[in-house]
């Protein structure tokens, strides 16, 4: 028989009280059915198997909180193990876990390991270890919550106490349409991990880009618009300009020395003169870039001003149209200014206050020509505003260069005109010269450090992005791919349920349904747009579309509902004895000669007559006054 992964398969259930077994029974594959009149414990044993599974169990009837432990041999993925739950009125107890058969672990008490119900950071949990054991990826909902073994049995345990219109067992906590959708989707093999882990990558991806852009715009804000080219060759060719430049002042400094009286007295009128154009130059450069700055920041005021005036005028206008829509057909009999009687209107087209005609088709309505108008006013304005913000920026980069140049300039002109001799005059120009390139070499070292790390962060923000390209194309075509399954496994749930349900003869509505459809976040199934039947109808779909999820399971390897499945419900809500008979055969009917391995335990009161004694029942037919726990 083929197997597909995961798989569970119970093999023996044994639950104890007073070191006594009180419930020993062992399971086979394929169909098992617990059969017994009403009030004998079918229940009872259909819970503690969901609790021995991992499930977690809220208010037990009084014989199971009377027993101290249930024991469950299991084959997961054709690999035996054992789990122990204790019987706790507490919650969220944990599991013992034993690699192997029941009978084996009775002496092998050291190999047992306990895992708690939720994880910490010394230990797993036992959803952990047991989804491991299945090879079941370890997920989370996108409430960033983990999907434990108790969420998914919620969907495989089919229970009494739930209402039949619920998809899954009923939880007294508040339960999410964000996990309910997760637990379907996830069994189903819908959800794709892949999908969920790009969109994990990409959030980061996307985060990690940000904060390099935030980074680079930073810098480059405080370097200001005149680096925005700022980059490591750039400076190394500055750097290089400058070295040489030194040197040629250094030669032209060894040169004075040789240099005769008359020679040396031209050269320094000569100098003088051109500094004193250049401190002319620079002086004028400065005042008009003072004047420039203050006007740009007058102009930026005034436009703001308007700006702000603009958006109010809008507003006011958005006000008025909505008066005028809601008082539009408002009359008044006297005039609100002289109290005099308005008399009547002859059109209706016009005004009943001021006459004016009141059309309002396409351009011709006021408001919206006001409104275009003003709307392009602001755009054109804060186009300006933009404009003149930049050549702000620019003005406040320049200004320091400049003040920093005039500077240099009238001090090389001061030493010209008190230095002694022609040769002291010219020499100190010269020192002057190479001391401030010598500065600017410090200063376009600490530029350089800038650059690199500029050139760190392009570089990294430009793989960043070629990430950020190439996760969003596989998520692309990854959710184009899971698009295209789910509605291949839709197509395949709907076709199976109709056909399961046209088999029933006692609702007109299953025997013409021609479309069903099943909502995981609302909880709920529909046949022809309808979610609402009488109750054993209700329970007839439930059963009926859970049992197609594990016909798709044996069908599909994707799937990961567990092939298995646990219903406690087969003739709940009042559904007469022939019509339980009948899903009995049907279901029965559907599992024969499936050639994947699987395991369907279902507890019933109205056995069906070909099927009491069979190889399919399990343990004897509980009769009134007897009780599955054997006390």
């Amino acid at each position: 028989m083929t197997k597909f992964n995961p798989s569970i398969v119970i093999q023996r259930l044994l639950i104890i009280k007073d070191a006594k077994p009180v419930y020993d029974q062992v399971f086979h594959l394929g169909i098992n059915i617990i059969r017994g009149d009403n009030g004998t414990g079918k229940s009872t044993i259909m819970d503690l198997i969901f609790f021995a599974l991992g499930g977690d169990v809220k208010g037990w009837t009084a014989e199971a909180a009377s027993c101290d432990a249930v024991f469950c041999e299991l084959l997961l993925n054709e690999k035996v193990f054992t789990f122990i739950r204790e019987i706790e009125q507490k919650e969220k107890s944990k599991m013992c876990i034993y690699e192997g058969a029941l009978e084996d672990s009775k002496s092998n008490v050291t190999n047992w390991q306990v895992f708690p119900y939720a994880s910490s950071a010394f230990k797993k949990s036992f959803t952990q270890i047991v989804m491991n054991i299945l090879g079941m990826p370890y997920h989370k909902t996108d409430d960033n919550a983990n999907l434990t073994l108790h969420q998914l049995l919620r969907f495989i345990y089919v229970d009494q106490i739930t209402p039949p219109t619920m998809i899954f067992r009923q939880e007294e906590q508040f339960d999410s349409e964000n996990t309910r959708t997760a637990i379907g989707e996830y069994l189903l093999g819908l959800d794709d991990l892949e999908v969920h882990k790009l969109r994990q990558e990409l959030l980061k991806f996307n985060k990690e880009f940000d904060e390099i852009h935030g980074e680079l715009k930073a810098i480059y804000s405080f370097l200001g618009a005149q680096n925005t080219l700022l980059n490591v060759s750039s400076v190394q060719n500055e750097i290089e300009s400058v070295t040489k430049q030194i040197a040629l002042k250094r030669n032209d400094l060894e040169q004075i020395r040789t240099k005769k009286v008359d020679e040396l007295e031209l050269e320094a009128a000569s100098k003088t003169k051109v500094l004193h154009a250049e401190v002319s130059e620079l002086s004028e450069q400065f005042s008009g870039l003072l004047k420039e700055k203050e006007e740009l920041v007058s102009e930026i005021m005034d436009i703001t001003l308007f700006l702000n005036a603009i958006r109010d005028r809008i507003k006011c206008l958005e006000e008025s149209e909505t008066t005028q829509l809601e008082l539009g057909s408002l009359s008044f009999r006297y005039c609100p200014v002289c109290l005099s009687v308005i008399s009547e209107n002859e059109s209706a087209d016009h005004c009943y206050l001021c006459k004016t005609s009141s059309v309002r088709e396409g351009d011709k309505s006021p408001y919206l020509r006001m409104r275009r108008d003003l709307d392009f006013q602001l755009v054109e304005s804060q186009k300006v505003l933009e404009i003149n913000k930049a050549r702000l920026d620019e003005a406040n980069t320049k200004i320091p260069a400049v003040i920093n140049t005039l500077n240099k300039k009238k001090y090389e002109l001061n030493l010209l005109q008190k230095s002694d001799t022609y040769s002291d005059a010219l020499a100190s120009n010269f020192l002057v010269d190479i001391g401030y390139m010598n500065k600017s070499i410090d200063t376009l070292k600490e530029k350089m450090l800038v650059a690199q790390n500029l050139d760190i962060l392009s570089d990294k923000k430009e793989h960043v992005q070629g990430m950020i390209n190439k996760t969003r194309t596989r998520l692309e075509q990854l959710q184009a791919s899971n698009i295209r399954r789910k509605e291949l496994v839709y197509s395949l749930l709907k076709k199976q349920v109709l056909e399961i349900i046209r088999l029933d003869d006692f609702e007109p509505e299953f025997k013409n349904a021609e479309d069903f459809d099943y909502n995981f976040g609302k909880n709920k199934t529909e046949i022809n747009g309808r979610s609402r039947f009488s109750a054993s109808s209700m329970v007839y779909l439930k059963n009926a579309f859970r049992l197609t999820v594990l016909l798709a399971s044996l069908a599909d390897p994707k799937i990961r509902f567990p092939r298995f499945m646990l219903m406690d419900n087969i003739e709940d809500k009042g559904m007469q004895p022939v019509r339980s008979h009948s899903f009995q055969y049907h279901l029965v009917d559907f599992c024969k000669g499936q050639e994947v391995a699987f395991q369907v335990i279902f507890t019933t009161s109205m056995i069906a007559p070909d099927l009491e004694d069979s190889d399919l029942c399990v343990g004897p037919y509980y009769k009134k006054g007897m009780h599955t726990l054997q006390f």
